[in-house]
């Protein structure tokens, strides 16, 4: 791409790269020739921050500084998000992470861990827990029985502030 921009967050499934950036974008790459597929999710008002890709599905999700969640089918980009959730008012969504049963885990400023499912295109919110820091990262590991999280937080740049949480 011509413009310059930072990488806030990047996910892989296959030959599919996808990379939200500083300059908003959440752009689709060609993991092996870096040929930019597509562009989604540019908006001034809330630029991108995380990005995920299902490892089961055709899905994509992206997050904004706003609080909202976007959800994209990979095969018909063209045709816009698939759904989204409603800004929670509460800040950016920093993290988002598919895990098994087509579940959403997202994370943010307003410090809930919150659960959605991704099976209906209205990303219906399932359970909410709430943690004493904003959360910077979600990951996630199934072994077959059951699905672990972990989730870091904080306040950026106090190291004191941060913790994480295995759930």
């Amino acid at each position: 791409p011509d413009r310059k921009a930072f990488v806030f967050s990047i996910a892989a499934r296959g030959r599919i790269l996808s990379a939200a950036l500083s300059d908003g974008s959440l752009r689709l790459l060609d993991s092996e020739t870096l040929q930019e597929l597509a562009t989604l999710c540019v908006s001034n008002e809330a630029p991108a921050l995380a990005t995920a890709i299902s490892p089961t599905s055709p899905l994509l999700a992206c997050s904004d500084r706003a609080g909202g969640v976007l959800l994209w089918d990979l095969r018909q980009l063209g045709r816009g998000p698939l759904g989204e959730t409603e800004s929670s008012g509460g800040g950016a969504v920093h993290s988002v992470r598919f895990v098994p049963g087509e579940l959403l885990v997202t994370g943010g400023d307003d410090r809930r861990l919150c659960v959605h499912e991704t099976r209906t295109a209205q990303l219906a919110l399932q359970c909410c827990a709430s943690v004493l820091s904003p959360l910077l990262c979600v990951d996630a590991a199934a072994d077959g029985a059951s699905t672990r999280l972990a989730t870091a937080g904080g306040s950026i740049g106090l190291v004191s502030d941060s913790n994480i949480g295995l759930w």
